[in-house]
């Protein structure tokens, strides 16, 4: 099985209190609302972001290769009283059900995609199913090396609460490929000092000139890198990059 897909099935139940980021919600739905529509969202998860543009009576699609992750959504959506059109679907293969003004894919999901071959899919896979002012955003994090260097291999804990119980996330990164620069992550979840949760996933790093160097082969007309949701300027590698880029 798909080490990655694994992972997202099984954190499905968590993945809200795991990952919260209100100013990338707030970002994503800022511009979905001043794009052409319909939106697509790739890797919607849970729906943490997709739930929010649906509310606001955005036209939205979604597709996750994760189906436990597609079944928390849509069971959020009919206590929500929300109409969800969602699908599982892999973001470098996806057959597109129409044409979007706007194609986004938060949470640092791209990197998802491993090697090169995977990436450029992905991008042209989008290319085409946009219409022709359409645009695409993602964001994902600079390859900070320093950072990387520090926590290679040393675990980082972190605290949260669902249903008034305590869990306690303990993760470890470590470079296994150094030459196709691939990290791999392991997560467990313990409550009560039960593990409940153990498994892994990995993420490849890519730089601002190679994503760069995607786009412009991939046949994208234009694109901004920024720093943050705030759109200000890429001046470290301790900011996230933020990419918008127009077909």
């Amino acid at each position: 099985m798909n080490i990655e897909m694994e992972y997202f099935d099984e954190v499905a139940e968590l993945y809200d209190e795991l990952y919260q980021n209100e100013e990338e919600k707030e970002f994503y739905l800022d511009l979905a609302q001043k794009e052409e529509e319909p939106v697509l969202e790739i890797g919607c998860g849970t729906g943490r972001i997709y739930l929010e543009l649906l509310s606001e009576g955005i036209e939205v699609y979604g597709i996750d290769f994760s189906e436990r992750m597609l079944d928390v959504l849509e069971g959020k959506a009919r206590k929500r009283g929300l109409k969800s059109h969602v699908r599982k679907a892999d973001m470098a293969d996806f057959e597109p059900k129409r044409k979007y003004g706007l194609v986004i894919i938060p949470a640092r999901t791209f990197p998802h995609n491993l090697t090169l071959k995977s990436q450029k899919r992905t991008l042209q896979n989008i290319k085409r199913s946009l219409r022709a002012n359409g645009k695409l955003a993602l964001n994902f994090p600079t390859s900070n090396f320093e950072y990387i260097r520090d926590i290679d291999g040393k675990p980082d804990k972190q605290t949260f609460f669902k249903d008034n119980e305590e869990y306690v996330l303990t993760r470890i990164m470590w470079i296994e490929d150094e030459i196709n620069q691939i990290i791999k992550a392991k997560e467990t979840v313990e409550v009560d000092g039960e593990v409940i949760l153990e498994e892994s996933f990995r993420f490849a790093l890519i730089s601002k000139n190679h994503f760069e160097l995607l786009l412009e082969t991939t046949g994208w007309s234009d694109w901004e890198v920024y720093g943050d949701f705030n759109y200000e300027p890429l001046e470290s590698s301790e900011q996230e990059m933020i990419w918008i880029a127009a077909k």
